[in-house]
């Protein structure tokens, strides 16, 4: 069974995970998800996927599971291949549409803190003893649920890895120098006039 559904709230994904089904983006033509980065190098075009801006299906858990762990896959090698471009180019931004690809991470973020916080609810004793009250079907469903709740997590860990990769791919600001600091010539002739106070001979500068 796939269902499809646009962004969840918690009570809704807790009752999918409940039928044992769950939240992954949805399959566009060419990978999960949307975002596409484009870098003519070599004639070649890059994709990296972790838009979950559009719709998702719900899939058996197992199957959520290494659908999940795919994806981060396909994330972290073209994460690495853009982080060894940008190292060749030498500088430039490491994508060519930074805040939309800092949008996409921050709403992929955004996606697994609702997951794992309904995967926290429904593993909750209580609620696994009142739908599961058989042990052996109990602890086969955790097991699966936990599988999926590591997916979820790395695709977290990945989108932060993004945001930070982007980070660093920025120069940095110019640094701070205050109105008042003293010229070169200022310091020279400071440091004259104490080796006068001090009866020493004058200082010579390079």
């Amino acid at each position: 069974m796939k269902a499809q559904a646009k962004k969840m709230a918690i009570p809704a994904i807790v009752a999918a995970l409940m039928a044992s089904l769950a939240p992954v983006p949805a399959k566009s033509t060419v990978l999960p998800g949307t975002a596409i980065e484009v870098q003519k190098r070599e004639g070649l075009t890059s994709t990296l996927t972790f838009n979950l801006e559009g719709e998702q299906v719900f899939l058996p858990l197992a199957e959520a599971t290494a659908y999940l762990n795919s994806l981060n896959d396909h994330k972290r090698k073209l994460l690495s291949e853009s982080i060894e471009a940008r190292a060749e180019r030498g500088k430039g931004p490491l994508f060519s549409r930074s805040s939309k690809m800092i949008s996409l991470a921050n709403e992929n973020i955004s996606q697994c803190v609702r997951v794992k916080d309904a995967i926290r609810i429904v593993l909750t004793h209580e609620n696994l003893m009142a739908h599961f009250p058989d042990l052996s079907e109990r602890e086969f469903f955790k097991a699966e649920l936990v599988k999926f709740g590591r997916a979820v997590a790395l695709s977290e860990y990945i989108a932060r890895d993004i945001l930070s990769a982007i980070e660093q791919s920025v120069a940095p600001k110019k640094t701070y120098q205050p109105d008042n600091m003293p010229s070169a010539d200022a310091v020279k002739a400071m440091i004259a006039a104490e080796h006068k106070n001090l009866g020493l001979s004058a200082p010579e500068f390079v």
